[in-house]
């Protein structure tokens, strides 16, 4: 159970930081196709910025599945074959200088997905929160006075 919980860190850590190049990625390609349609109807352009949303869940969702996989096999692989371990740390010792930082970040994967997993159950509870808050003004709202109605009907006609 460690184990598997340690492969979905890993995998959803690694889903965030690729998924910020590829939000870039689609922001960069939703505002050039923004800019060439700028006189186009609204709701052409939030059919595309929605679309452009949607591809993002998409394309992370499909990132997290092959981390998840990837990592998967490689433990079903180093249980099958004990001398993988020498190799990969034979190949780590001779790159480390080069990829310090890469192995830096590996190691605040697991950090980098409870963080990202707190601020998502934060915000939910903020959604949920506000939207509470809508639904007990709704059933507990009053009409405007009259001289105030009165008042916005003339700013209205301005």
């Amino acid at each position: 159970m460690n184990n598997l919980f340690h492969i979905w860190s890993e995998a959803l850590g690694w889903t965030i930081v690729h998924s910020l190049w590829q939000v870039i990625l689609l922001a960069f390609v939703l505002r050039i196709a923004l800019l060439v349609i700028a006189q186009r109807a609204s709701k052409l352009r939030y059919g595309l910025a929605l679309g452009t949303m949607c591809i993002a869940a998409v394309w992370s969702g499909f990132t997290f599945y092959r981390e998840f996989a990837a990592r998967t096999d490689m433990v079903e692989m180093t249980a099958v074959l004990p001398q993988l371990e020498v190799v990969q740390a034979t190949t780590t010792a001779m790159v480390e200088n080069d990829l310090a930082w890469w192995q830096l970040l590996e190691q605040h994967i697991p950090t980098l997905s409870l963080l990202w997993l707190i601020g998502i159950v934060l915000f939910g509870a903020h959604t949920f929160r506000s939207w509470w808050q809508l639904q007990q003004l709704q059933q507990h709202s009053q009409a405007a006075p009259t001289d105030w109605q009165a008042k916005l009907s003339t700013w209205q006609r301005q």
